[in-house]
């Protein structure tokens, strides 16, 4: 468990190298913030602050959660807000706090208010959220990659095998995030008959558009190139098929 000042440096250092997600906890009654870094310790990298003064030597750009107590005995987590804002740090920030929210809460420059108490799977559940969320960058491309897993998965696994996975579901759930981002729908591409529907080596869909984004190139009438692996497909040229007789 890595904690404020005192902390164990080289154990954060050591999980933060394993490219976990960082997760930043600001909690002043130290029996919930040991609690909540129990809660999220075996999946993300978490940096524990007890005050805001430790919260202030914890947070830098690393930092892709921020999960703030909006009450804290010198500090409170709208001030904390601010330093994030000031340093111009990208990443999420939700309020975890025993305060209902108010009609302030819509001038706050946060992602998610939450109010405890909570639960592991609340806790689990919020980080996972805003960790979608902050995949800004993604590409029409690699949407349509994303769908393309989807498809490869839902053709391999039987429904209730689809419903029990915590993975798929996630899937899902980033699928939808990037698609209200990029603004986007998915649309049939023109229909081929010799066309495969899918890249043989990598799945990628060619069958799909996100946008003007295909997952393939056409090279010539029984040619097409992927977009993903770089595979080129070539099927025989229906014309010259000579059929075999007997």
């Amino acid at each position: 468990m890595s904690k404020g000042n005192g902390g164990n440096e080289e154990e954060t250092t050591h999980k933060e190298e394993a490219n976990q997600p960082v997760v930043l906890l600001v909690e002043d009654e130290r029996g919930l913030a040991e609690l909540y870094t129990r809660f999220l310790e075996d999946i993300y990298t978490v940096r524990t602050a007890y005050t805001g003064d430790e919260a202030l030597e914890l947070l830098d750009e690393a930092v892709d959660v921020a999960l703030l107590d909006r009450r804290l005995e010198t500090w409170s987590g709208d001030q904390l807000l601010s330093v994030i804002q000031d340093r111009k740090l990208d990443c999420q920030v939700a309020l975890v706090t025993a305060i209902a929210p108010d009609f302030d809460v819509a001038d706050l420059a946060i992602d998610e208010y939450l109010e405890k108490p909570i639960s592991r799977e609340d806790l689990l559940e919020l980080v996972e959220e805003l960790l979608l969320r902050s995949d800004s960058d993604i590409t029409q491309q690699e949407l349509l990659a994303l769908i393309s897993r989807k498809i490869s998965i839902e053709n391999e696994k039987s429904t209730p095998e689809l419903e029990g996975s915590d993975e798929y579901a996630r899937l899902k759930r980033r699928i939808e995030i990037a698609k209200q981002r990029l603004n986007l729908d998915l649309e049939q591409v023109g229909a081929n008959k010799h066309r495969p529907d899918a890249c043989p080596r990598c799945d990628l869909r060619w069958d799909l558009s996100v946008g003007d984004t295909i997952g393939f190139l056409n090279l010539g009438s029984y040619v097409w190139k992927c977009t993903g692996c770089g595979s080129v497909v070539k099927v025989p040229d229906p014309s010259s098929r000579r059929v075999a007789r007997r």
